[in-house]
């Protein structure tokens, strides 16, 4: 079992191992010390690593394996929150054209502080609300089905809660 103090070591050795290889891989020790601290242990009550999920999902991108990627920063996202886990989970989406999660994530990432002020870093913020932005003008260009405009509609506004307007701007 890992103890509190030793995960917060074990992360900083394993991020130093991924972030400083000039384009090689990462070693694997580095990716199993990532997956067991991002993994986190149902057998034990020590939870998820947020930073390890982030680091891994990092790597895995690099690596090309953007499926693998997208699930570690939705986690990271999630579990965090993570303000850049959701902007990278929504901007992978859009790469690979899965436009309602793609809007989802960024637009969490974008609205993250009202409710986390504390999380949020104010540039990222102004760059997911551009990204936001030009997904929606991306979005608003594709004959989409019924089921589909639906889906995204939930997404439609920067505010937690859509008001009236919104809705008349949709129709």
């Amino acid at each position: 079992k890992i103890k509190a103090g030793e995960a917060e070591s074990l992360y900083a050795t394993a991020k130093h191992m991924v972030e400083d290889r000039d384009g090689a891989p990462p070693p694997v020790a580095a990716l199993t010390i990532l997956h067991t601290l991002a993994d986190g242990s149902s057998s034990s009550s020590r939870s998820p690593h947020v930073k390890s999920q982030f680091v891994l999902a990092t790597a895995y991108y690099n690596l090309g394996e953007k499926d693998k990627a997208i699930r570690y920063f939705e986690k990271a996202g999630e579990g965090g929150p993570h303000q850049a886990a959701l902007y990278n989970a929504g901007r992978i989406h859009a790469e690979q054209e899965r436009w309602v999660p793609a809007i989802a994530y960024i637009r969490e990432s974008a609205i993250l502080g009202e409710t986390h002020p504390e999380l949020v870093n104010e540039e990222r913020t102004q760059a997911d609300m551009q990204a936001f932005v030009t997904i929606s003008e991306k979005i608003t260009r594709f004959d989409l089905s019924i089921e589909q405009s639906g889906d995204i509609f939930m997404f439609g506004a920067l505010q937690s809660k859509l008001t009236e307007n919104d809705v008349r701007n949709w129709k």
